[in-house]
């Protein structure tokens, strides 16, 4: 999508290999726990730790985080 920057959030890993996700955008990035729930926007340089079956949402693109 030509509307999410190159840098639009950071997804990383800590030491127990958990993943976690800062926002680093001017338009917002979003989770959710279901599909159909509701998003919640992330503050801003703010680290979140995903948990299989969280949807994120970066502009109109949505993506689905799965530990495999």
């Amino acid at each position: 999508s030509h509307i999410i920057s190159r840098q639009h959030a950071t997804i990383i890993t800590k030491n127990d290999d958990s993943l976690y996700i800062t926002d680093k955008s001017s338009n917002g990035t979003f989770i959710c726990k279901k599909k159909d729930g509701e998003y919640i926007r992330l503050p801003k340089d703010h680290e979140v730790e995903l948990k299989h079956g969280t949807y994120i949402k970066f502009a109109t693109e949505v993506f689905l985080y799965k530990e495999v």
